[in-house]
């Protein structure tokens, strides 16, 4: 009898965070104009943020940042943890946000949205628990249903599976992470750090005692997070087998149970 040894891990997803898909802003496909920064105050310990743009579009793809999640069918609130530097607040407080889901023209005005004057007391842009933007500090911004000047930020409509999501550099913005919420549902930003936590377990190395399932080999479709799981397809790795018997263990946090049986 042929032997597998399957190793699983159950991860507790919170309520609050069920369905959300976050991602760190520098793991994108970045455009040269992005410049990814070091800072202990950032989720992931770092940021994206670019050189000082204008206008009403991006108007070349060194200054488009590109991501693609994978999200179940629905409608979803783009949330972006943002800070606008508090010494030079004027001149980096703006982006540009797409107006769907999908690859945006570079010709076309109606395929972006620019958001600006994002500093303190400019704007009525508020972090994730209605509070007033303030200078010079991180705040996960709810955009979706926020109104810029004239310009308002919709829902974003997802058929189901991978979408392609772009923003694009105008000033000096800092940003760190980005996530899709449900049309909705509520919540913080605590729980808004704890859903890019658990989509960044998913981007570490993988440690091949504890995390891996050995089965057979499989090709990779991709680097792509599940909304639903958390968890991309590469994450599964075969190796080979051990010589006899059957041996299955669970994990359950800091719990294992391990069952053997033989041939």
């Amino acid at each position: 009898m042929r032997s597998i040894m399957l190793l699983m891990s159950i991860l507790v997803v919170p309520a609050a965070v069920a369905g959300v898909v976050a991602v760190d802003a520098e793991r994108g496909k970045l455009g040269g104009g992005f410049v990814v920064v070091d800072d202990d105050e950032a989720l992931d310990g770092r940021y994206v943020t670019s050189g000082k743009l204008t206008g009403d579009r991006p108007v070349s793809s060194e200054q488009v940042a590109t991501y693609k999640v994978e999200l179940a069918q629905g409608r979803y609130d783009l949330f972006m943890r943002i800070r606008v530097d508090s010494e030079n607040p004027q001149a980096v407080d703006s982006v540009f946000l797409p107006a769907k889901f999908g690859e945006m023209s570079l010709d076309d005005n109606n395929a972006w949205l620019k958001i600006n004057e994002l500093q303190d007391g400019a704007n009525s842009y508020v972090n994730a628990v209605g509070e007033e933007i303030k200078n010079g500090v991180w705040s996960w911004v709810r955009f979706s249903g926020q109104v810029d000047k004239d310009v308002a930020v919709p829902p974003y409509v997802s058929p189901g599976g991978e979408v392609t999501f772009q923003i694009g550099h105008r000033e000096e913005l800092h940003i760190d992470a980005l996530a899709w919420v449900p049309s909705g549902q509520k919540i913080n930003s605590e729980e808004l750090d704890s859903a890019l936590a658990l989509k960044s377990d998913t981007d570490a190395p993988l440690d091949e005692e504890e995390d891996q399932a050995e089965i057979d080999e499989s090709d990779s479709p991709g680097d792509v997070v599940s909304a639903t799981t958390g968890v991309r397809p590469s994450d599964a790795q075969a190796e080979p087998s051990p010589p006899q018997g059957l041996s299955v263990i669970l994990g359950f946090g800091d719990w294992a149970m391990t069952v053997e049986k033989g041939e």
